[in-house]
Order: structure tokens, then sequence, then C-alpha cells
């Protein structure tokens, strides 16, 4: 998977640096947001992503209400 991009939409910090330290030593890079709105931003800049992980429980916009978005 090295080289490949993967968006975390997370607004636990301990998860976000887990996924961080588990997508580096594959070589992904990984783009680390806070809530549903900031992922749907970075989405919408570039949908290249292989995975998309996405809490169900965020601030200003949840897992759910992005999917339902797209």
């Amino acid at each position: 998977m090295e080289g490949k991009k993967v968006l975390v939409a997370d607004d636990e910090p301990f998860a976000q640096n887990l996924l961080k330290m588990l997508y580096g030593v594959l070589k992904v890079e990984c783009i680390v947001v806070s809530n549903g709105k900031e992922a749907l931003e970075e989405y919408q800049k570039s949908s290249n992503f292989v995975h998309i992980l996405m809490d169900i429980h965020m601030p200003l916009m949840d897992g759910y209400d992005v999917t339902v978005l797209n």
C-alpha cells in the first residue's frame, strides 16, 4: 500500500495517533481530521483515498451524516 492515502476522521487524539502510527508503518499517507465537516472538505478536495475511517460520534457532523451526504 506504499504511496497510497487514507482519510481518518476521529475526534479522539489517542485514536488519531494510533492510526497515524499504524498507517505510517505501511508507508501510507494518513490525513487526520477531527470531525465530519472537515472529513467532507478533505474528501471534496481529493477523493482518491484507498480507505476512509469514520468515527460515528463526532462534533459538528458525525460519520453517519457525512456518509449520507455522499
